[in-house]
């Protein structure tokens, strides 16, 4: 806690001296990326900004206002999700911030999607479940009802500034981005990340949020999605059991339900996805990126 502190008064002393030399200074946390990787982007202003726009990867996105920042620097900040079919090379990064109508910064940059080998995993279904897989306005429907949160942008953050929790333990039975098709019948790249283990384990937030959907889908099996603020969705899939309500608030470690293999699954597990500004992106970058929490 001590050196994240420290590293945070060193980039508020240094942000002060640039911008006594300019309107604003423009930070992201890495400028070349994989598919499923997750940029931070920091701004520090001597303005308030009222209106701001960051455009990449073909998506307008906004600045938020840290809560609590430095006495004389506005901070603001927002986490960009790389799409799973990124294309390989630089990509433009247009950034655009107003106090009021005055133009105070307008910058163009670059940040740069390197090639990530994905597994191929091939599923296959018992028979009773081969109804499941062939019935594609039911995936669709399921589909549309959580991509209504994952569109959502709450402008507030409930999560804090700490890493995100494994929301159970078990085994990685498929990661992020993999290649799957089922009973050979089609492939997509996998949205989130599969820990498999038995029946009955706990499943926890894995960070504070807002309860958001509750469901007990065909598909995707008994669902919750929460909503952890400025943008940020988990959704697990594939409980045996639901222990929260919609609407409720939970805390980082709160039990929310348990590992199961309802909808289409070939075992017990749960599949944990994030969402970033309605971009899904590999869970794991909140666990493990340690530059999204400078």
């Amino acid at each position: 806690m001590i050196k994240q502190w420290i590293i945070v008064a060193l980039l508020c002393t240094c942000s002060t001296l640039a911008i006594a030399e300019s309107q604003a200074i423009f930070k992201m946390s890495q400028k070349h990326v994989q598919p499923g990787d997750v940029i931070r982007i920091d701004i520090f202003s001597k303005k308030t900004i009222t209106n701001s726009t960051i455009r990449v990867f073909k998506k307008n996105h906004y600045f938020i206002k840290q809560n609590k920042g430095h006495p004389i620097i506005n901070q603001y900040y927002y986490f960009i999700g790389v799409p799973r079919r990124a294309a390989n090379g630089k990509h433009p990064v247009t950034i655009i911030l107003k106090s009021g109508n005055t133009l105070i910064y307008k910058a163009t940059t670059h940040v740069t999607v390197h090639k990530k080998e994905f597994k191929t995993t091939k599923l296959s279904f018992a028979k009773r479940k081969t109804n499941i897989v062939k019935n594609r306005s039911q995936l669709a429907s399921e589909s549309s009802q959580m991509a209504k949160w994952f569109k959502k942008t709450t402008r507030l953050r409930y999560f804090d500034q700490t890493p995100f929790i494994l929301p159970s333990k078990g085994r990685f039975s498929s990661k992020f981005g993999a290649v799957r098709s089922y009973n050979g019948r089609y492939t997509r790249h996998h949205s989130g990340l599969d820990i498999a283990n038995r029946v009955g384990t706990p499943i926890r937030a894995p960070q504070s949020g807002k309860v958001v959907l509750r469901n007990h889908f065909k598909t995707h099996g008994k669902t919750v999605m929460v909503d952890h603020g400025i943008g940020v969705i988990s959704v697990f899939n594939h409980m045996s059991k639901i222990k929260v309500k919609t609407g409720q608030f939970v805390n980082k470690g709160d039990i929310i339900g348990e590992i199961g293999m309802t909808g289409l699954a070939t075992g017990p597990h749960v599949h944990w996805g994030v969402s970033v500004g309605n971009t899904r992106v590999d869970p794991l970058e909140w666990v493990r990126n340690k530059q999204l929490w400078l």
